[in-house]
């Protein structure tokens, strides 16, 4: 007896390509939301943004749902638009002490200053700057709306984690902001102000101060979160003229 089937060749491949539609549906939902089966971005990183994204051990988060919100740098660590990176790549420029200040201050080719990747913020309209753990041996003005944000480490597709030392190694005022106007952050940073220059031998300079954050007519807010802060000494004064010599006693 012939069996008919109602479809015969045409009805098989309308049937393997509806299967083929419907698995190509759900990886390309799975992929925007961070949540595939190599739970990698596009970039290669690690999609893991659940409550446990700060963890770097044990298997990724494949719960990670997208966050409508921009992924801000926060306290916690967390990746709200599972791209594997706690905060948004596009809205950054990268920094590392390994890095070239003639690079594009992108992950992949930070730049190594503080001032330059503020500078290319600014001039590219992006409002972070991240940094990666290490020293970096320079005074910071802050630049208003522009947050300053530690914690991250180059070497690991910058992963962020409090234990990653981040160090602002300052001149006797070792950050500075002026005429801040909109919100601006420096976060999971270490400050550390040089001491103040000593008074002159002379007597006409007296002995310099130390700050390690001095911020002036700005109405920001301007945000220090988990910050250490550390001052150094204030220089030493100058000898005054000597006092002169009392009258003879009789």
């Amino acid at each position: 007896m012939q069996i008919v089937r109602p479809f015969g060749t045409l009805g098989r491949v309308l049937r393997r390509f509806g299967s083929v539609g419907l698995c190509g549906g759900i990886l390309g939902a799975a992929l925007f939301y961070g949540c595939a089966g190599t739970n990698q971005d596009y970039a290669g990183n690690v999609v893991d943004g659940g409550a446990d994204d700060s963890s770097t051990s044990g298997p990724p988060d494949l719960t990670c749902v997208k966050n409508p919100n921009e992924d801000l740098p926060d306290d916690q660590g967390l990746d709200t638009d599972c791209d594997g990176l706690d905060g948004n790549a596009t809205l950054a420029i990268f920094v590392s002490p390994t890095g070239d200040d003639a690079s594009q201050g992108t992950m992949e080719s930070p730049v190594k200053t503080i001032k330059q990747g503020l500078l290319l913020a600014l001039q590219q309209q992006k409002h972070g700057v991240y940094l990666s753990m290490g020293t970096y041996n320079e005074s910071v003005n802050l630049v208003s709306g522009i947050g300053i944000y530690g914690g991250y480490d180059a070497a690991n597709k910058w992963i962020r984690l409090k234990t990653n030392t981040t160090l602002i190694n300052g001149g006797s005022t070792a950050i500075t902001g002026n005429n801040i106007a909109k919100e601006t952050h420096v976060d999971w940073v270490s400050i550390q102000a040089a001491n103040g220059a000593p008074g002159s031998a002379g007597g006409s300079i007296a002995g310099g101060s130390s700050y390690g954050a001095v911020i002036t007519n700005s109405s920001g807010p301007v945000i220090f979160l988990s910050d250490r802060i550390t001052a150094g000494s204030g220089g030493n004064g100058f000898d005054n003229a000597a006092g002169v010599n009392g009258a003879a006693g009789p």
